[in-house]
């Protein structure tokens, strides 16, 4: 886990991430690249607000340091979307 950010702060778990691998990077490249290591990425939840009366599209921002750093390190990037929606529409 890099981040403690929930699915509503995307930005923070970047710049969470960000300062993570750069802490860490060092450690994490003989890690990531053992052969034993099957899967290398960095998973981003997202929650996506579900309402008929609200916009259809959201958009967040991976910044080119993140980018950058993930190349280095030969890390894949994920975004798992969660639907959610407010309790008060379920009533």
């Amino acid at each position: 886990m890099v981040s403690e950010a929930d699915g509503d702060r995307v930005p923070q778990q970047a710049e969470d991430a960000i300062a993570y691998l750069t802490k860490n990077a060092v450690h994490l490249e003989p890690v990531l690249s053992h052969q034993s290591v099957e899967d290398r990425y960095l998973d981003f939840a997202w929650w996506f607000p579900v309402d008929v009366s609200g916009p259809a599209a959201q958009a967040n921002h991976f910044p080119a340091e993140l980018m950058a750093l993930c190349s280095k390190l030969k890390l894949g990037l994920e975004v798992t979307v969660y639907a959610t929606a407010d309790e008060h529409e379920a009533q």
